[in-house]
């Protein structure tokens, strides 16, 4: 898993035309088999939100805007037996 997009720098202002910082995209490789995705975002207090569905052909979810400054977003494959465990990227 990777993220594309950047997490500005929590104590300087987001420069003039750069409003798309702060905007993450999350790509993954992987679950062969799976019928779908599920992609969590985790809040700034540590929640993690509800998860977010993406079809099977997809293995990228964004951009979100992710909490800064740790942009934690996590992954999991949806099988017919359940969903894998979160693999979270930061």
């Amino acid at each position: 898993m990777r993220l594309e997009g950047r997490l500005p720098d929590l104590n300087t202002p987001v420069p003039p035309g750069e409003a798309e910082a702060g905007r993450l995209t999350v790509l993954w490789e992987g679950g062969a088999g799976a019928s779908g995705f599920r992609v969590y975002l985790k809040g700034c207090d540590g929640t993690i939100q509800p998860p977010i569905e993406v079809p099977a052909s997809d293995h990228r979810f964004g951009p979100v805007h992710a909490c800064r400054p740790t942009g934690n977003i996590g992954v999991a494959a949806v099988y017919p037996s359940g969903a894998s465990a979160i693999s979270w990227v930061r």
